[in-house]
């Protein structure tokens, strides 16, 4: 069975919360500029007139808890230097604890092809399907009814823009540990600078014995090498990447929200993350693959990353 939480991950950097968002790196990327960031998105608030900068930068008590779910979205395909339009569907899924007072953070990655109950329709489905019929708002619910938390806040990435965002970088160094052969793309075993189109093809493939649990063990990796790039950058640069990322997002948070919410986390260190995969098996149905989640053992893995001081959804 899969699934064991693996505790105190270490990355490259202090960036702890660049893990929460499937290459949503440049928003993120906060934690590396923080006080350069915080003068830009002060003057923003100010002029708004919207929230005092004392309120947004965690200035009173400590925050509560927050919780997050990241998705990142199937929305097309990068073959030989052309974009296919995708299904749209939720590929990636990761539940997120953040707790700024104990500068701590939790996270569940729930594979894409967990079998749950989807609300309003029948029977059971496979969990990224929630997001092709209702979009983030139904993927938000199904995911609270399987895992019974709150969700606070969502942010939703189109894996296209993992190649805008890698190029702006001028690529990244990545140990690729197998063959690969995906979008059109042939990759070799190897450390190699990836360009945008070799990156998509990373992180969307899922050609191996594991298919979709060994991809996301190879987006943790990726992520980590991408966090590992972006602390090598320019606080300038940083800040451009932060904004062009910002532009693909599907979140219910505001540039501003996000920028106080990511400031105000920004003391979690690597050394206090806890990671951890919905455990569970394969399974086949009339001849459709499934990952059928361990019940039992799931609720005892949400007890332990989430339940502390966290609402449970109704």
């Amino acid at each position: 069975m899969v699934g064991t939480v693996i505790r105190k991950k270490v990355l490259p950097a202090a960036l702890a919360l660049a893990l929460l968002v499937f290459f949503v790196l440049a928003a993120y990327s906060l934690f590396i500029f923080g006080a350069s960031f915080k003068r830009v998105a002060r003057f923003m608030v100010e002029s708004a007139g919207r929230v005092s900068p004392a309120a947004l930068w965690g200035g009173g008590e400590p925050l509560e808890p927050v919780t997050f779910l990241i998705y990142g979205v199937d929305a097309g395909e990068w073959v030989g230097g052309t974009v296919r339009p995708g299904v749209g569907r939720a590929d990636t899924i990761v539940l997120v604890k953040a707790d700024p007072r104990s500068k701590t953070a939790s996270l569940l990655s729930i594979p894409r092809d967990t079998l749950v109950v989807i609300p309003g329709r029948p029977g059971d489905d496979k969990i990224n399907h929630s997001y092709a019929f209702g979009r983030a708002p139904l993927l938000v619910e199904t995911v609270e009814q399987f895992t019974g938390i709150t969700v606070d806040y969502y942010i939703g990435l189109n894996y296209l823009a993992v190649k805008d965002i890698v190029d702006l970088l001028g690529g990244v160094e990545f140990e690729v540990d197998r063959v690969i052969e995906s979008s059109g793309l042939r990759l070799e075993p190897g450390l190699q600078l990836l360009d945008g189109g070799a990156a998509f093809a990373v992180v969307r493939t899922r050609r191996d014995p594991l298919g979709d649990i060994s991809r996301v063990m190879r987006q943790q990796r990726f992520i980590k090498a991408v966090v590992k790039e972006v602390a090598k950058r320019p606080l300038d640069d940083a800040f451009y990447t932060m904004l062009a990322a910002w532009k693909h997002l599907d979140t219910n948070l505001d540039l501003v929200e996000a920028a106080g919410l990511a400031y105000s986390l920004k003391g979690i260190s690597e050394a206090n993350m806890t990671t951890a995969i919905v455990p569970g098996w394969f399974y086949n149905r009339n001849g459709i693959s499934y990952w059928r989640p361990d019940l039992a053992e799931t609720a005892r893995l949400i007890k332990n990353l989430f339940l502390s001081e966290m609402e449970v959804a109704p």
